[in-house]
């Protein structure tokens, strides 16, 4: 999931995903699953169905990216003070 969560807040690229259709995605990753675009929106898709902490809206424009990225802060924070 914290790969995840970094492929989805890199560079806030996430906050992008959240506002485009799937077509859009599409044509501007053209397909390729390596666009940063394509990643996160993946990661999103991942992240949706994880037990990540944040409100999940009936429509994916409405979803705060800002609280996704708190809540993977969180995860990360909470890993590193696991892994001490």
């Amino acid at each position: 999931m914290m790969e995840r969560c970094d492929e989805f807040t890199r560079s806030g690229t996430g906050r992008q995903v959240l506002r485009m259709s799937i077509q859009e995605i599409l044509q501007r990753s053209g397909g390729n699953p390596s666009h940063p675009i394509y990643t996160a929106y993946y990661a999103f898709t991942e992240l949706h169905e994880s037990p990540l902490a944040f409100k999940r809206q009936s429509l994916v424009e409405n979803t705060s990216y800002e609280q996704i990225a708190r809540s993977c802060r969180q995860l990360n924070l909470d890993f590193e003070n696991w892994v001490k």
